[in-house]
């Protein structure tokens, strides 16, 4: 077999699994856009990402559109400071805004993920990512697959999304991008 060819051939598989990962978490075409923080008036621009994830358990699949209301998904790894500092912020907006789904996607091993939430009281609902995560990250708008990521939609689109840890001012701009007042 020449190296062209073993080229090619490889090559073919990483995008055939690419396309098989975008084909399993966007349902409807669409790939999300890059966005650092999506206004309302632009979220038209971004189609809602559509995803289909297994919990952590694997006893059951979550799907975006199981769900009424605006969607927070943070994407996060055990070994990411920012990620654990933000873990109780996302827990405390979940309590305080029962009209927000808030969702957990672990880009590492399930058992070690829900392990490490155990030990610390996270009781988010809490996915895998499966096993190209970054294909996944850049499917929910985030080209880099750099943690912690957290996107935001509503029915109409994407209203809000953040490469790093999320502050308590993120979660008010969160609010107001998503037209859901915090706290409420």
């Amino acid at each position: 077999m020449n190296k062209y060819f073993r080229y090619f051939a490889f090559s073919g598989c990483v995008i055939a699994a690419v396309s098989a990962a975008q084909h399993a978490v966007a349902h409807d075409g669409h790939a999300s856009h890059g966005i650092a923080r999506v206004a309302t008036a632009a979220a038209s621009k971004h189609p809602i990402w559509r995803f289909t994830l297994a919990t952590l358990q694997g006893d059951r699949f979550v799907r975006s559109t199981d769900f009424n209301g605006p969607i927070l998904v943070n994407f996060w790894s055990r070994d990411c400071a920012p990620c654990i500092a933000e873990l109780p912020r996302l827990q405390a907006f979940a309590k305080a805004n029962a009209e927000w789904t808030v969702l957990l996607v672990a880009t590492e091993s399930a058992h070690d993920a829900q392990a490490f939430l155990n030990d610390r009281g996270i009781t988010l609902t809490s996915l895998r990512a499966g096993a190209d995560a970054r294909a996944l990250l850049r499917v929910a708008g985030n080209p880099s697959g750099a943690l912690p990521y957290s996107h935001a939609q509503r029915e109409n689109g994407a209203c809000f999304a953040k490469l790093g840890e999320l502050s308590e001012l993120d979660f008010e701009q969160l609010s107001a991008g998503c037209g859901v007042a915090a706290g409420k």
